[in-house]
């Protein structure tokens, strides 16, 4: 990977088999996993370090407390209630 207008390093790559040159902001996995190897600027490797670093977890909020559950209760026993 080159920093964004490294022309001669652009050019120089295209002559090389099996070489794919990625600008930092365009890697995707794949670049990744289908190559052996790996260069990297400084520039680059950080900015793939900080991509990789998992967010902060953050807390989840406290769950708020549940309704008591309803009964349920079949209609022959409703419509007995509401008789007595």
């Amino acid at each position: 990977m080159a920093a964004e207008g490294n022309r001669n390093l652009e050019l120089a790559s295209r002559n090389l088999e099996g070489v794919k040159l990625v600008a930092p902001a365009a890697l995707q996995p794949y670049d990744l996993l289908r190559h052996e190897k790996l260069i990297l600027s400084k520039d680059a490797a950080e900015k793939l370090s900080r991509s990789l670093v998992p967010k902060a977890a953050v807390a989840p909020a406290a769950a708020p407390e549940a309704a008591p559950k309803k009964k349920r209760v079949s209609r022959a026993a409703a419509k007995k209630a509401e008789k007595d």
